[in-house]
Order: structure tokens, then sequence, then C-alpha cells
């Protein structure tokens, strides 16, 4: 009896381990798995939750020393937002960015898109070539008129709280700064089409 129990206990301990995780499909349980696997559990602060718009905004010190409860230094935020296909699957969006006294900043890299397993599907709706191209060409200019180089820029990406399209800036901190683009969601494919400003 003792056998066929320790048997039994290690097939459930195999097959839990070996099973998909759960799907995401609320932003309660959206929140609760990206903070496990993303912020590694480090507390953060709910700044802003519209479970009608599938839209949450969080500040955290992932990196940053905490006293109090409060940032030492300056936060990272995360906006994060649901969209949904024609066939009711669900896309989740991330960016992540940091806010100081030049204002709110990020980089390319930061806007990430999650299936309901949170598998990374960036690659899969949209086009970061194509959004790269117009990011380049989009002319930012220090105060003599000179136009600055790509690899001095930043960004800030426009996660939609109502509406599902992204807004994408480009700028230099205390500089110069131009919304350059959009990522327009298609419910049809799943994707996100790219519009230049």
């Amino acid at each position: 009896m003792k056998k066929i129990s320790a048997i039994l206990s290690i097939a459930v301990l195999a097959f839990t381990m070996c099973s998909p995780k759960a799907r995401v499909t609320t932003l309660d349980g959206f929140l609760q798995r990206y903070s496990q696997e993303f912020l590694k559990g480090s507390p953060y602060k709910l700044l802003v939750k519209d479970d009608a718009n599938g839209f949450a905004a969080i500040s955290h010190c992932v990196g940053h020393f905490a006293y109090e409860g409060e940032c030492a230094d300056f936060p990272k935020r995360v906006d994060a937002a649901m969209w949904r296909t024609a066939t009711g699957d669900i896309i989740w969006g991330v960016y992540q960015y940091g806010c100081g006294g030049g204002g709110c900043w990020g980089d390319l890299d930061s806007l990430r898109f999650y299936d309901t397993s949170l598998r990374d599907i960036t690659p899969n709706v949209y086009d970061r070539t194509e959004v790269d191209n117009l990011a380049t060409a989009a002319k930012i200019h220090d105060p003599n008129g000179v136009s600055l180089p790509a690899d001095k820029r930043n960004f800030m990406i426009d996660i939609p709280r109502v509406g599902t399209t992204i807004k994408m800036t480009v700028g230099v901190v205390f500089i110069d700064w131009k919304e350059f683009a959009e990522l327009q969601f298609d419910k049809t494919t799943g994707k996100f089409r790219l519009v230049a400003k």
C-alpha cells in the first residue's frame, strides 16, 4: 500500500511540474503572475486598475533601494493592458519605463507582448524593424537645430487605458521629442499595424 501511495505521489508531482501554467485571463491574475515572474516577487504599488478597460499601472523598486515602502531612487513604472482578438484570444501588452526630473522615458525593448501563459509573443504581433526605421528617421534636434543621433534617443510608449492604439514617442530628455508612430491593433489578425505620424 505504501508503494502504491509513493508511486501516486510521484506521478502527481511529475504531472504538476510538467503541466502548462494556468492561463491568465483577468487583470488581477495578470498582475500577480507578472509580479512573480518578471518583478521577481518584488512588491509593487498599484497606481491605476481599470478592470472595465483591462488596464493597470504599477510602480516598483526592483534594483533600487526601498525605504519604508517607498523607492529611495526613481521607481520603475509598468503600464499593462489587455487586447482581445475577434476569436476571443487575449494578448497582454506591457511597457516598463522610468520617471524622473526629465519626464518618463524607456526604450523599445521594454515594450513586450504576452499570451495568456505569459509566453513572450512580441515578434509575432508587431514588426520591430519597421518601428526602428521610423524612429531613426524622426528628426530630433538639439537647441541649435543640430539633428541628434539615434543612439542618444529615448522612447515613451503610451499603452492605452481606453482604446486599442499604442502611441510611440521618440526624443532626448530635456531637449526635443516627437510622436513618430502608432501601433493600431487589428482584432482579426491579432497583430499591430504600424502607422507613421
